[in-house]
Order: structure tokens, then sequence, then C-alpha cells
């Protein structure tokens, strides 16, 4: 009985801590793969600038959202690649360090660059954009411009998180927020919840533990 309660406090726990704190989602990808139109679509107004031009994003643009419920900050980034340029990698830099320290990473791709009938493992797809494969478990895997191709969108058969979406029409992102709330382990339920901080949830998974 005692462990049955200690788990349904540490739901509670959880849920109160992620009203209260939120979630950090990172968007990574390489140049016009489409983050900046994804958070604009988040958004619901034109928060970035958008263009055809590669390279458009180079430094960190911050979005305070409340998302199904969950609060987030959405963070867009630049393009991921090699560059002579000494502003675009500073600012490389800093995207790298930011995917490093979110709770979880949107990983954009062009669809035009997928094999979608198999679809490859998630850890070198990481150590190629991101140059680290230890985000395995806080990653999605988002296939953009679903529009341009005549694609269908939702989520794809895989062994990770992964979607065809259209951040341009925004077809599919409904799905992408789903996820992101199921992964930060958000029910969307107030009823019961406390204002709960990291030291009362470690203390009741050690309690758990023991």
């Amino acid at each position: 009985r005692l462990l049955d309660a200690l788990q349904k406090t540490l739901v509670s726990a959880r849920e109160g801590a992620l009203l209260r704190d939120g979630i950090k989602v990172v968007l990574a990808g390489r140049p016009n793969a489409g983050k900046s139109s994804l958070l604009n679509r988040l958004c619901g107004r034109d928060s970035a600038i958008v263009t055809e031009l590669a390279g458009t994003t180079r430094d960190l643009l911050r979005e305070q959202l409340v998302l199904a419920g969950l609060p987030i900050e959405v963070v867009d980034t630049a393009g991921l690649r090699d560059s002579d340029d000494p502003v675009e990698r500073e600012g490389i830099r800093r995207a790298r360090a930011e995917i490093a320290a979110a709770d979880l990473c949107v990983v954009l791709i062009d669809d035009r660059h997928w094999p979608r009938a198999t679809p490859p493992p998630l850890a070198p797809i990481l150590q190629e954009l991101i140059g680290d494969s230890a985000l395995l478990d806080r990653t999605i895997v988002v296939l953009n411009k679903a529009d341009l191709y005549t694609l269908p969108t939702g989520q794809i058969d895989a062994d990770y998180p992964l979607f065809s979406l259209s951040a341009a029409s925004g077809d599919g992102v409904e799905l992408l927020v789903a996820a992101i709330k199921q992964m930060a382990g958000f029910s969307g339920s107030e009823a019961g919840g406390f204002s709960a901080r990291r030291r009362h949830i470690d203390a009741l998974e050690r309690a758990q533990a023991l």
C-alpha cells in the first residue's frame, strides 16, 4: 500500500513540476530543414525570419509557449553544417550547447533526403547531425515539407518517435505536439498535482527504491 501511495504521489509531483517549470524543446537540423517555419507554426505568428537562403538563422531564438496545457520553451537554432563563416560557426556552437541541455530535441530533416521505406537507426542520425548519439531517449525526428512532395503526414513506423508533417501548412503538427506531451510525461490533468521541486521528486524516487 505504501509503494502504491508513493507511486501516485510521484506521478502527481512530476505533473506539478511540469506545470510549474515546463520543459525546453530545441529544434535542430541542417539549414533549410524548416526549423524556423515550425517555430512560427507552434507560435501561431511569424516569430522567426524564414527564407530560402541557407544559414538565415544564426543565433538562438527562444519562445515561451503553452502547448496542450504544457509550458514549453522552444529554441530555434542555427542550421548544423560545416561553415567557414565565423559568425555562423558561433551560432552552430551555441546550437550544439542548447541541444545538449534540452529536455527534448526535435530533429528536422528535409523529406527529400530520407529513405522513408526503411528508416535508419536513430544513433547514426544524431551522430551525423548533432555530433552526439547520446540523446536517444529524448529525441523526436520530423520529416518536414510533406506538402511539397504530396506525402502523407502522420507517425511513421520506427523504433523511435518519427513523424512526417508540413510546418508550412500545419498538417501533422498536432501529432508532434501530442508526442512532445507524451515524452515529457505530461497527462494534462491538474487534479491533485502539487508544485513539486526537483528535490521532492528525488526524495520520492529514493523512497520508492528502498
